[in-house]
């Protein structure tokens, strides 16, 4: 979700940044447009949270790709500095 919401902020600001994260599988839910979760497709989420993930995947649906999404190279950047502590 917090990808999408980068998206969606630099869509409103007219920006063509590109956005980084860790997670692989959040990157392909993105470019797929879907998300591919046991909990998702078993009804195991909450309302609040189905709720929003639904409006996401929407906006996704109805907006072009103009930001490009790219992997985060922990390797040679190290970790994410909003992930320190937290891993």
């Amino acid at each position: 979700m917090a990808i999408v919401h980068g998206l969606r902020y630099l869509n409103r600001k007219g920006l063509d940044y590109p956005v980084y994260s860790d997670s692989q599988t959040a990157i392909s839910w993105v470019r797929n447009r879907r998300v591919t979760s046991r909990s998702a497709s078993l009804g195991l989420l909450s309302s609040d949270v189905y709720s929003r993930m639904t409006r996401l995947l929407t906006w996704l649906s109805r907006n072009p790709d103009t930001n490009p999404i790219a992997k985060w190279d922990t390797d040679n950047w190290k970790e994410i500095p909003a992930d320190y502590g937290r891993k």
